[in-house]
């Protein structure tokens, strides 16, 4: 539900107040009552070649899913990340 599109967010660049990012006029209340959604997390690409030298994107026309287990989500972009995700590792 964290990552539910019906429960993110944007920024109104004319009056800096945030609106629902889908074209809903309520927020959904319940958690429960949320659509099916799911996120990208980037562990996993599967896609043909020609897809990306000629649409310069990773997404074809057709996508699936495939849900992981107990990922443990680490995105390393800093030194600080570097060493959350090698204690991480040794705890595995």
């Amino acid at each position: 539900h964290v990552y539910n599109p019906y429960w993110v967010f944007e920024e109104e660049a004319s009056t800096g107040y945030l609106k629902l990012a889908k074209t809903r006029k309520e927020i959904i209340a319940r958690r429960q009552d949320l659509p099916k959604s799911f996120y990208r997390d980037g562990a996993v690409y599967i896609v043909k070649k020609e897809v990306v030298l000629n649409d310069y994107s990773l997404y074809g026309d057709k996508i699936i899913h495939h849900i992981l287990q107990h990922s443990p989500n680490i995105n390393i972009d800093t030194m600080d990340d570097w060493k959350e995700a090698v204690a991480y590792a040794k705890e595995i």
